[in-house]
């Protein structure tokens, strides 16, 4: 694994990658609130078969400094995403998303869709919740971390992990200091607070959402769910998968929010799978 800055309409974007001699490219993206570093478990033994790149999304990790302004965040880094795409000179891709980066990756999709060879959706209520639902679990979850999430130690985001798995001995170690790292920039935390307060107007919005579009995705898709998902209810994917023309959904047992550490053998097994059939 290699880590480098892509020049992206101006903003030097950090990316993890692996397997550059590789003909066919993986795009990996993260959830809200985390960064590409989750995907690191995975990262060199996806690189073995394809051309892995793992970025920290617009206004995430180390990809800024952003002021989001009135923008849609969601929409700018969908922008970004492609933006990125296209500085890498991907003419096609497969994408991979996790929760957040889950609709991200799907509304690119949407926008693309010639441009993407297949797609994986781990864990993702904000691709797969109601707007009712979104609404409440996103308005909790921003009253509350916004008065903590700019002061949060060491202790508090390894607590922030534990609570989103089934099992906390998986989590990659040094991921809490380099998210706490990341946070001590004093741009993220206003592009972060500007994220929030924008998911959740956009959460009503119909072209940021994908659950009343998932008849659309004519595309092989991955659904990857734990059982135990604490904030992504099973039954949701459950119904989503079955509205998707080209879908399967694919359970892990014992598993939490982040599939893709969580159980990393298997998850890549599946992915490495799926990808190249």
């Amino acid at each position: 694994m290699q880590v480098k800055f892509v020049d992206v309409a101006g903003t030097y974007s950090r990316c993890l990658f692996a397997g550059e001699s590789n003909p066919d490219p993986l795009l990996l993206i993260h959830g809200h609130d985390l960064m590409a570093d989750i995907w690191v478990p995975n990262i060199d033994v996806l690189g073995e078969r394809f051309h892995v790149v793992a970025p920290d999304s617009l206004g995430s990790g180390f990809t800024g400094p952003i002021d989001f302004g009135d923008r849609s965040v969601i929409g700018a880094r969908v922008d970004h995403l492609i933006g990125l795409i296209d500085a890498l000179g991907f003419d096609r891709v497969a994408l991979c998303g996790s929760s957040y980066g889950a609709l991200l990756a799907s509304l690119i999709y949407l926008r693309n869709p010639a441009r993407i060879n297949k797609l994986i959706l781990n864990g993702s209520a904000s691709a797969f919740s109601t707007e009712e639902q979104l609404v409440a679990g996103m308005t909790k979850a921003y009253d509350t971390a916004r008065d903590s999430i700019a002061t949060r130690t060491l202790d508090d985001w390894q607590q922030r992990l534990v609570s989103s798995v089934y099992d906390p001995a998986p989590i990659p170690p040094g991921l809490a200091q380099i998210i706490l790292t990341a946070y001590a920039q004093p741009w993220l935390f206003p592009a972060w607070d500007q994220s929030m307060r924008s998911f959740i107007q956009d959460a009503t919005n119909p072209d940021y959402r994908v659950l009343h579009r998932l008849d659309a995705f004519d595309v092989e898709t991955l659904v990857v769910w734990g059982r135990d998902d604490p904030g992504a209810p099973l039954a949701n994917a459950e119904i989503g998968v079955k509205q998707m023309p080209r879908a399967r959904l694919e359970v892990l047992d014992n598993c939490g929010h982040m599939v893709m550490f969580e159980h990393p053998a298997r998850y890549n097994e599946i992915v490495l799978d799926f990808l190249s059939r």
